[in-house]
C-alpha cells in the first residue's frame, strides 16, 4: 500500500535515479531499517515476502551497512490497526491471532539470524496501546515476545520503540513501562526514542538532554529510532522560536539536534526516518531530497560535513623513539597507513585502546 520496497532504500524514478539514491545513502549512513510490518510483509497468509528483504540485506552487506528489523509486534489501537495488521487476521480472537503473531516473530528472527543486528521487537506499546487483547496487559505481551526473541537469537539486540518522548506527553509513562520490564528481568537492550512527533515541534535542546539523562538511568543503550525534521512551509511549534519550517531551518535545527544526541554517552544510534520524501517520511517534506531526481536539500550537506568531516578523526605524524604514536580521536573503525602497509583497528568505549603493529 503506502510503502515502496525496499522501503527505506527506494527511489521512485529510473534505474539511474535509484543508483544515485543508493550512492548517496551509503555515503552518509552505516545503518538501514528494513520495514517488516506484518500487513506489508505478509499480505497473504503464510506468504511472507522474504525475497525482497534478502535482496536488501545483500546490498547492505556489500556496502558495510548494518541491518535493523522493524518491527515484530505493532498493534495500533482501533482503526489505526490497518497500518500494522493484515486483513486476513481476525484480531477479535486473541487465542487465534496471538499464537500466529508469536510464530511470525519466531520465524522472522530465525530466518534472519546472523543477518539482522537489531530488532524493534515491540513498536509503540505506550504511544499506540493495543486494544485487541482480552487477557494480556501491554507488559504481559511485551515480556512474552521479548523472551521468545531472545531465546531464538541471543546475539541480536532487542529494542522497544515509542514516540512523543521528546514532545513530553509520554515521557514518564514510557519510562515507567520500561522500568517495570527491567525490574521483572525482561530481556531488552535498547530504548528506542522516536523523534518526529509532534511533527512540527522544534524540541528545546535542553529538554532533549534532560530526557536523555532521565532514560540513561535505566542502564540501557538509547537509539534515536525515527528522527525527522520538516522543511515544508509549516508553522514551527513547541519552541521559543517562531516562524515557519524551511529547508534552511530544517538543516540548522537538525545539525544542533544531532550534536546534542551525539554528545550523550548513552546514545548509540541516530536513525533518520525517511531518506527522501517519497520513501517513508511521516513529517511534511522531511527527507534529504526534493524530488525523484535526488536533488539534495541543505540538510544533506550539513549533516554529511558534521558526520564525515567534523566527527571523523584524521591525523598523521612520526612515531617516537620507542615506536609509539599517540592521538585522541572519536570511537569507531580506523585505517592506519604506514610506509609498507595498511592495517585497521577499533577505538572502543571502556577499552585501553592500545594497539601494536609490526612493520
Amino acid at each position: 500500500d503506502q510503502y515502496n520496497w525496499p522501503p527505506m532504500l527506494a527511489s521512485s524514478g529510473s534505474k539511474e535515479d535509484q543508483r544515485i539514491f543508493e550512492e548517496k545513502f551509503k555515503k552518509m549512513f552505516n545503518l538501514a531499517v528494513l520495514l517488516m510490518q506484518w500487513r506489508y510483509f505478509e499480505p497473504e497468509d503464510r506468504k511472507p515476502n522474504y525475497r525482497i528483504i534478502e535482496e536488501f540485506i545483500r546490498w547492505c552487506g556489500s556496502n558495510n551497512v548494518v541491518c535493523k528489523g522493524h518491527s515484530l509486534v505493532w498493534l495500533s489501537p482501533g482503526p489505526l490497526l490497518i497500518w500494522s495488521g493484515p486483513r486476513w487476521v481476525d484480531f477479535s480472537n486473541e487465542s487465534k491471532f496471538w499464537p500466529r503473531l508469536l510464530k511470525r516473530a519466531k520465524d522472522l528472527v530465525s530466518h534472519f539470524k546472523g543477518k539482522i543486528s537489531i530488532w524493534d521487537v515491540v513498536n509503540e506499546p505506550v504511544g499506540n496501546p493495543a486494544q485487541v487483547f482480552q487477557t494480556k496487559t501491554r507488559v504481559d505481551y511485551t515480556k512474552e515476545v521479548l523472551s521468545l526473541v531472545r531465546s531464538v537469537d541471543p546475539s541480536t539486540k532487542l529494542s522497544i520503540n515509542d514516540f512523543d518522548i521528546f514532545g513530553g506527553k509520554k515521557t514518564n509513562e514510557f519510562y515507567q513501562f520500561l522500568k517495570t520490564l527491567k525490574i521483572s528481568g525482561t530481556p531488552f537492550d535498547v530504548i528506542g526514542i522516536q523523534s518526529h512527533s509532534p511533527g512540527t515541534d522544534r524540541f528545546p535542546l535542553d529538554r532533549v538532554w534532560r530526557i536523555l539523562e532521565y532514560y540513561a538511568t535505566l542502564g540501557k543503550e538509547i537509539h534515536i529510532t525515527e528522527l525527522s525534521v520538516p522543511s515544508g512551509y509549516w508553522p514551527i511549534t513547541g519552541s521559543w522560536k517562531k516562524g515557519y519550517w524551511t529547508a534552511d531551518e530544517q538543516a540548522d535545527y537538525a545539525s544542533k539536534l544531532y550534536r546534542v544526541l551525539f554528545a550523550h554517552p548513552s546514545v548509540n544510534a541516530i536513525i533518520w526516518w525517511g531518506f527522501a520524501d517519497w520513501a517513508v517520511s511521516w513529517n511534511p517534506e522531511a527527507g534529504f531530497f526534493l524530488d525523484s531526481k535526488n536533488s539534495p536539500r541543505p540538510l544533506y550537506n550539513v549533516l554529511y560535513n558534521l558526520i564525515h568531516k567534523e566527527w571523523m578523526t584524521d591525523c598523521s605524524g612520526v612515531t617516537e623513539g620507542n615506536g609509539s604514536f599517540h592521538f585522541r580521536g572519536f570511537r569507531g573503525s580506523y585505517e592506519i597507513k604506514y610506509s609498507n602497509g595498511v592495517s585497521g583497528f577499533n577505538l572502543q568505549k571502556g577499552s585501553k585502546n592500545k594497539f601494536s603493529f609490526i612493520l
